[in-house]
């Protein structure tokens, strides 16, 4: 595990598991008020397309996909993204480790990127 790849990918799995763990446990927190405040208080909805995806996030968890889509319309895709990325950085390292191949990184940055843009690309457009 000495290579930066597999170090990078540990680091962002981590991050991931982090996030999903706070999506679950959201509710609690909420009640405790340990949320971190929305930046999108105020703001229109076309400039804050992001506006309800951590609520969104929390119903995903508990399985209340209806719920999700109610809350943030970009929610399961955002999601999903998330989720496969996190199978990403495990399945990546792993076929790293095992074959020590730079292919495995480069197929790694052009595919994430890809699915990156097509999943936030609504984040940039103002309708």
């Amino acid at each position: 595990m000495n290579e930066p790849y597999v170090k990078i990918n540990v680091i962002l799995g981590t991050l991931l598991v982090g996030m999903f763990a706070y999506s679950a446990f959201y509710p609690v927190l909420s009640q405790e008020g340990l949320t971190v405040p929305s930046s999108c208080e105020g703001m229109p909805a076309a400039f804050c397309k992001s506006r309800g995806l951590t609520r969104a996030f929390s119903a995903v968890m508990r399985g209340q996909v209806e719920e999700a889509r109610k809350l943030n319309s970009y929610s399961i895709s955002v999601f999903t993204f998330f989720v496969v990325q996190l199978a990403t950085r495990i399945g990546c390292s792993i076929w790293f480790m095992a074959r020590r191949k730079s292919f495995v990184i480069y197929l790694d940055v052009v595919m994430s990127s890809l699915y990156f843009l097509v999943t936030f690309i609504p984040f940039l457009l103002i309708r």
